[in-house]
């Protein structure tokens, strides 16, 4: 979970341009980690956060299996229909509707 909420912030706070480029391999993983890790403190995640990113490893086997996706071939509007972006969309919707103040009191506090 600390993973994925480090990328998410590197991906909201700088879009992809800015983002650490990792290659298609695990030759360059411990590098992409550290440009993440510089990368998540710029934007204020602490010391545990990155101490969890810099300890995560290349999984080749998950690596496969994420690119080998058939879904992941397909069009973006016939990717969209297939997971279900309609329900998505509508439970994202629910829940800013919700949590609305919660999620404005961390776009205060990140800057966004």
């Amino acid at each position: 979970m600390v993973l994925v909420g480090l990328l998410a912030a590197a991906m909201a706070s700088g879009g992809s341009a800015n983002a650490a480029q990792c290659g298609a391999g695990p030759a360059g993983f411990g590098a992409c980690k550290r440009a993440f890790a510089d990368e998540a403190r710029t934007h204020g995640i602490g010391a545990k956060g990155v101490a969890a990113l810099l300890r995560t490893t290349y999984s080749a086997g998950t690596i496969r299996a994420d690119r080998g996706q058939k879904s992941f071939k397909l069009s973006l509007s016939a990717f969209m229909a297939k997971r279900g972006a309609a329900t998505i969309v509508a439970r994202g919707r629910s829940l800013k509707r919700a949590n609305g103040a919660l999620f404005a009191s961390i776009e205060r506090r990140l800057g966004f």
